[in-house]
């Protein structure tokens, strides 16, 4: 295979991988992501993913912006926090204060990654997978 024809070639197809894959393929880039397989998608909504993020809103504006960010069936909303530290340290802060719908929003690894590769799909980024052995050197 030839990798000349792309002008990024990404390995990793996690969430960075993708969401840049994702992102380079709608601006119009040639983009291959190469990853050992397809995250899967069975039985998502069965038991919870342990691996979570704590997603900002600029981070949600931008996979919202590509159609990526999953609906909300299992995403947990932040909307206030409160710190205690060391000696009685202690800071109080809410979405309120700033005006903001939320601080961020926790969302399963799976959560995130099925909806970025169901929009990768359709992206025209070459999907590349296999076992790692077969992939192209």
């Amino acid at each position: 295979m030839r990798y000349d024809k792309y002008q990024a070639v990404i390995v990793g197809g996690g969430l960075v991988g993708a969401s840049l894959a994702l992102a380079l393929a709608r601006a119009g880039k040639r983009v291959a992501l190469l990853e050992a397989g397809e995250p899967a998608v069975e039985g998502l909504e069965q038991g919870w993913d342990a691996r979570i993020y704590a997603v900002s809103p600029a981070n949600r504006r931008f996979l919202e912006g590509m159609d990526a960010w999953p609906d909300m069936q299992r995403i947990g909303t932040i909307e206030s926090m409160d710190v205690r530290g060391d000696a009685g340290g202690r800071i109080a802060f809410s979405a309120r204060d700033a005006d903001a719908d939320a601080l961020a929003w926790i969302a399963e690894n799976r959560w995130l990654l099925a909806s970025l590769w169901a929009q990768l799909r359709d992206s025209g980024a070459e999907l590349i997978t296999g076992q790692e052995d077969d992939v192209p050197g």
